[in-house]
């Protein structure tokens, strides 16, 4: 789709006992984060440049949060509060 739409938030996933949404502050937590995301085939200066300006404007402008989860469906609440 053409269609775009704002990133909101990025909730990097914890499965565990409880069921919370915790902000994620620590800037180079959060860039440790990312970085692991990141898919990188064939790596050079221009790319990893690129990426990191990229990284650093997300960074700035997405809240970023820790979901921890268990199997029960309990977070479903905690992400609908999220969402409003």
């Amino acid at each position: 789709s053409s269609a775009s739409a704002s990133l909101r938030a990025i909730l990097f996933l914890q499965q565990d006992r409880c069921n919370e949404i915790v902000p994620l502050l620590d800037r180079k937590e959060i860039m440790r984060r990312l970085l692991v995301t990141l898919i990188k085939p064939m790596v050079t200066a221009e790319w990893w440049t690129k990426e990191m300006d990229v990284l650093e404007r997300v960074m700035a402008e997405v809240p970023c949060y820790v979901m921890r989860f268990d199997r029960t469906g309990e977070i479903v609440r905690h992400l609908e509060e999220l969402a409003q």
